[in-house]
């Protein structure tokens, strides 16, 4: 799944706000923009894009914005960076666990998904594992609360869903979505969490299908500290 113009790794603050509809409301035309978006993303081999990530924090005045890059190969790989050369590194391979790395900390963490859904990284977690092929699939892991258009956008759609997951659905209040239904692009990504904190991503450029170098998915975490991060009980 791809972002063009989130991750904050880990978007349009305005969604965060918008009251929601409730789910009777979501008629069949509107699963079907979900269901037509996910066939389209899903034909997507490669995504390679950049981004800005927007951290609001209800104890900091101003929203905390860094650039970042994507790659993602389908089934499995995935990498998020911040900064260039990155300053955080997260891989995900076919274990299906995340590898984050602090250069400036030397710290690199592995998390499990049950750990990532329990941390400030879960925009992460969710860009990586991608949304699912098919609107079942989409439907096991999100509850649709509405689809509308984006004003001014053809063919662009914002989603507003809250988690199913009852562990995840304890921290984040509410993830949103920005869709495209003309190349299967996500273009912004929001997860809104229950401290009134948000992460925000936009993406600022991609490309989709292009192959990506051999080494894109490998890391060298020589010197660093290794921790297995494990979920809270």
């Amino acid at each position: 799944m791809f972002i063009p113009i989130k991750a904050t790794l880990w978007l349009c603050l305005a969604a965060c706000f918008i009251p929601l509809t409730s789910r009777s409301e979501v008629t069949t035309d509107k699963r079907g923009i979900i269901s037509k978006w996910l066939r389209l993303a899903a034909q997507v081999p490669t995504v390679q894009g950049d981004f800005d990530q927007i951290r609001r924090l209800t104890t900091v005045g101003r929203p905390l914005i860094r650039t970042g890059k994507i790659w993602l190969e389908k089934p499995d790989h995935f990498r998020w960076q911040i900064g260039e050369p990155p300053t955080m590194l997260a891989l995900r391979g076919k274990d299906g666990k995340l590898i984050v790395l602090d250069a400036r900390e030397k710290k690199a963490r592995i998390w499990s998904r049950e750990a990532l859904m329990q941390s400030d990284q879960q925009g992460i977690a969710m860009i990586g594992e991608g949304f699912g092929a098919s609107l079942a699939e989409f439907e096991k892991r999100f509850e649709i609360e509405n689809v509308e258009p984006v004003a001014g956008q053809a063919d662009v759609w914002k989603l507003s869903l809250v988690l199913r997951d009852r562990q995840a659905v304890i921290f984040v209040k509410n993830v949103f979505l920005t869709v495209s239904v003309a190349d299967g692009s996500l273009r912004s990504f929001i997860i809104q969490m229950r401290d009134g904190s948000t992460m925000e991503t936009v993406m600022k450029s991609y490309v989709l299908g292009e192959s990506l170098k051999a080494d894109t998915f490998k890391v060298d975490t020589v010197g660093y500290q290794i921790e297995e991060m494990k979920p809270k009980s």
